[in-house]
């Protein structure tokens, strides 16, 4: 069990914690083979008006590089980060908002907190459009429950 929480360093025959091999990139290369060196670039940030959330694309950019450091392969990866946001806000809160989202998501820089604040614009609207659409809809109803009688 101690074993399969352990890493093996290449060339030194040591094993060591899987933690420390995650930390230290030297000590993750496993023994005979690459490195992988992985960096995200942000495409865009959007709103899911159906999930109530902000969602960060990105493209996480992978280079297998040898012990030498030599560049072997490189592979891009297309992902989402989605950061659930509480229904309900106000104007006044989407800058502080804006600024939680961003501290969540590591993907989203914090030069772009105004994209955000514009995607938290979208979703109060959204949220704003569905609350008068449900009202319509109540008021529809009532009327027509009084012409019934």
């Amino acid at each position: 069990a101690i074993l399969a929480q352990a890493a093996h360093h290449p060339g030194t025959g040591i094993w060591i914690c899987r933690r420390l091999a995650k930390a230290c990139p030297l000590w993750a290369v496993p023994c005979g083979s690459t490195m992988s060196r992985r960096k995200a670039r942000l495409n865009h940030i959007e709103a899911d008006l159906e999930q109530f959330a902000i969602v960060a694309v990105y493209t996480a950019e992978i280079q297998h590089v040898d012990a030498s450091g030599a560049l072997v392969g490189q592979e891009t990866r297309p992902g989402r980060k989605v950061v659930n946001i509480q229904p309900g806000f106000t104007i006044e809160e989407i800058p502080g908002i804006a600024q939680d989202v961003v501290e969540q998501c590591k993907y989203i820089p914090s030069s772009r907190v105004g994209e955000v604040e514009r995607c938290l614009c979208m979703l109060a609207e959204h949220e704003n459009t569905q609350m008068q659409q449900m009202q319509q809809m109540q008021q529809m109803q009532q009327m027509q429950q009084m012409q019934q009688m």
